[in-house]
């Protein structure tokens, strides 16, 4: 059991917090220490390279950049972690230097490998069939921008997919998307321009009589173009 899991166990045993905001609340901790953690690595990069300063200065300047900047779709919190620490250091290198190179461009693919809400997560591993009360939903996670949802089936069946708010309101363009095995897929939806902040999957098999266990990753927001399951 992870650190923040356990630390929302205790503030729902403790009765701080209701069972039904156990995911939200995870996430939100998550995040808090996510965020400390890069502002550590880039105090720490900043202190090894003698420019604190200037590296406080670039992760405030990178913070707007967020939710905007495109780039490179890692699939793990590890490379997300190692790109952002040595596109920190290439980009404070070149502030020190003064060399005349696209700053900007460093600065965004920094930014893409930082940001939260595009690194993947496990599908829930459970049996599902084409029924909807066998459906696997998967946590909340938080919508940041308008893009598309990123999902990858390895499931070796296709899947019936639908985005829900955490209401579990349907946001699904067209309903829902079939989403087939082994390629990546986009799928079109509505959640941040309905004004919700937090999203999941609702998965079942997309054909009757084809049941099995899900796996595969997911993300709620996509970066660069991904082919859509919904067009």
């Amino acid at each position: 059991m992870s650190l923040i899991t356990h630390m929302t166990e205790c503030l729902v045993r403790d009765q701080i917090i209701k069972n039904d905001e156990r995911e939200i609340v995870e996430y939100g901790l998550e995040s808090i220490w996510n965020t400390l953690l890069g502002l550590g690595i880039v105090f720490v990069i900043g202190g090894f390279l003698q420019c604190v300063w200037e590296s406080l200065g670039l992760w405030v300047f990178l913070l707007p950049l967020r939710k905007s900047a495109g780039g490179y779709h890692a699939n793990t919190k590890g490379k997300c972690l190692i790109i952002s620490a040595i596109m920190i250091i290439i980009a404070l290198i070149c502030i020190m230097q003064e060399w005349r190179i696209n700053i900007y461009t460093i600065i965004c693919t920094s930014m893409s490998a930082f940001a939260q809400n595009n690194v993947d997560t496990e599908l829930p591993n459970k049996k599902v069939a084409f029924a909807y009360s066998t459906a696997a939903d998967t946590a909340l996670r938080r919508k940041e921008d308008s893009t598309s949802h990123y999902i990858k089936n390895t499931s070796g069946f296709d899947l019936w997919v639908v985005s829900k708010n955490s209401a579990g309101v349907n946001r699904t363009y067209k309903n829902h998307a079939i989403i087939p095995t082994t390629k990546e897929w986009s799928i079109y939806n509505s959640v941040f321009e309905s004004g919700d902040q937090y999203c999941k999957l609702s998965i079942t098999s997309a054909k009757s009589g084809v049941s099995g266990y899900v796996k595969g990753v997911w993300s709620p927001d996509c970066y660069g173009y991904v082919s859509p399951a919904n067009p």
